[in-house]
């Protein structure tokens, strides 16, 4: 006699589990939250070194030294803080989950336009700021969405957000900053990534209102998954 083999956990497709996730309201609010935050973040980022070098100067030996020990020590701890922080303060409403990250994007975004507006080049010392505020959304979309998926989704549901966010933010970002370099330069020459960046960065107060709006449902959402 052969003792039965434990059963197999169950597993849905990609497609299945990010057509179940989608009709959840509270999740395709944050999930394109997410993806205008990843849009607007990485389409910056990636232009942050052009327009150090094109408007104040830089050579790409000092504007790769300034973006890298100054601007990801700022994103690095705030990954860490905000993970700490959303927890803490989610354990008394989970809709802080997405009302934190709302608030950390308002803060985040004087700083943000700051490093783009500043007339020389100290302007990089916005830049921690605006990292260690603007990572916030990162740690709570994904806790979020584990707590929405079911236990034999949870897997795939984190690779199709990761998937949507990378094809809608760091696809297009950086390639909408490039077309608009392009389109704005007859008009205002060297300045047009500066118009460009600060245009791109627009995106991150439309996602602020899809958090809020993803906060509205999300506890009863939860609720309904873990029923």
């Amino acid at each position: 006699d052969h003792a039965p083999s434990a059963p197999r956990e169950s597993r849905e497709s990609l497609s299945v589990v990010l057509r179940t996730l989608w009709r959840i309201r509270s999740f395709r609010w944050m999930t394109l939250a997410a993806t205008l935050h990843v849009f607007a973040g990485f389409g910056a980022s990636n232009w942050n070194p052009p327009f150090l070098m094109r408007i104040h100067g830089m050579t790409a030996s000092e504007a790769g030294f300034w973006l890298g020990p100054v601007a990801v020590i700022g994103s690095f701890s705030g990954g860490l803080f905000w993970g700490f922080a959303v927890d803490k303060w989610g354990r008394q409403d989970l809709r802080w989950y997405m009302w934190l990250p709302t608030i950390a994007t308002m803060v985040a975004m004087p700083f943000a336009y700051a490093f783009v507006l500043w007339p020389d080049s100290n302007a990089v010392w916005f830049l921690p700021f605006s990292g260690f505020f603007g990572n916030c959304y990162a740690g709570a979309t994904f806790a979020m969405v584990q707590a929405l998926a079911k236990p034999q989704m949870r897997a795939m549901a984190a690779a199709g957000v990761l998937f949507v966010m990378n094809l809608g933010g760091l696809g297009l970002g950086p390639t909408i900053i490039g077309f608009m370099n392009d389109w704005l330069t007859p008009h205002f020459g060297t300045e047009a990534i500066r118009v460009s960046m600060l245009i791109i960065g627009l995106p991150h107060v439309v996602a602020a209102v899809f958090g809020i709006l993803s906060a509205r449902t999300l506890r009863q959402d939860i609720a309904a998954a873990q029923s």
